[in-house]
């Protein structure tokens, strides 16, 4: 949406923003913690496959 008073569309490219960088912060811890529950399962015995 533009609030240029003419009628013409101003294209806006997106932009990244914060809850963007969160998302994948978010989704890298989750997969580092996944990956040191496995190890530290391996490490006293648990086969999970």
């Amino acid at each position: 949406m533009s609030r240029a008073a003419t009628g013409d569309v101003v294209a806006i490219q997106a932009e990244n923003n914060v809850y963007t960088v969160l998302a994948i912060a978010t989704v890298l811890v989750q997969i580092i913690g996944l990956i040191l529950i496995y190890i530290r399962a391996n490490a006293i015995g648990v086969s999970f496959f």
